[in-house]
């Protein structure tokens, strides 16, 4: 479980139910709330290695990321897509150019984010 609710807000927790240090409103956007960047954050530092990747304040992936040297997209997951770039890229754009493209249904990916959605505790 990665996900609670308490008071109106959404909180990213661990296995042991200990905040992540990530929250948002409890609204409509808490579809899109996965933590997956605060929680590899967690198994980074558990690991003791530096996580790089930027985070939202909700503990999802922030979708632009930046090397030092370059920018790039990634996916909800954190993992790379499209091509680095010197200019700050427009992700929204490349991540549907991807999803649309993608061999995934889209039925399949809603299926999996409604899963998601479910695995969250109410107080």
């Amino acid at each position: 479980m990665s996900l609670q609710v308490r008071l109106e807000k959404v909180f990213c927790v661990w296995r042991d139910g200990s905040h992540l240090g990530y929250q948002q409103a409890a609204d409509s956007s808490l579809v899109n709330v996965t933590c997956n960047c605060a929680i590899d954050e967690r198994i980074f530092a558990e690991a003791g290695l530096n996580h790089m990747m930027s985070c939202l304040g909700n503990g999802n992936y922030n979708p632009v990321q930046f090397s030092g040297t370059h920018y790039f997209c990634v996916d909800h997951n954190g993992f790379m897509v499209g091509e680095l770039t010197e200019d700050r890229p427009d992700c929204p754009t490349v991540l549907n150019k991807i999803m649309y493209h993608s061999v995934v249904p889209q039925k399949y990916l809603l299926d999996e984010l409604s899963v998601q959605v479910k695995q969250f505790t109410c107080f």
